[in-house]
């Protein structure tokens, strides 16, 4: 188990310049955004979009990018889960 957190660790997204504590913020944040907009029904996405429209641009589209890909990946911000996207 040790190992794998390890792993994780230095797989942390680097080439978006995420340390390892950044990228588990991001992808909580990533994951309640998630769910809001799938627990409020038809008004998630209106409601989603107001709160991204908020926020600075470089954060606001690392957000968007993310929310994104995981929502087509099925994703709907349950704990833990994180698709695996392949490009």
């Amino acid at each position: 188990m040790d190992d794998l957190f390890e792993t994780e660790k230095k797989a942390a997204m680097p080439e978006q310049g995420y340390t390892w504590s950044e990228q588990y913020r991001h992808r909580c944040e990533v994951r309640w955004l998630l769910s809001e907009r799938a627990s409020r029904g038809q008004l998630g996405k209106v409601w989603l979009r107001g709160y991204l429209s908020k926020l600075k641009d470089a954060r606001r589209f690392n957000l968007e990018r993310d929310i994104l890909s995981q929502w087509q990946e099925g994703n709907r911000g349950e704990a833990g889960v994180w698709a695996v996207v392949w490009n």
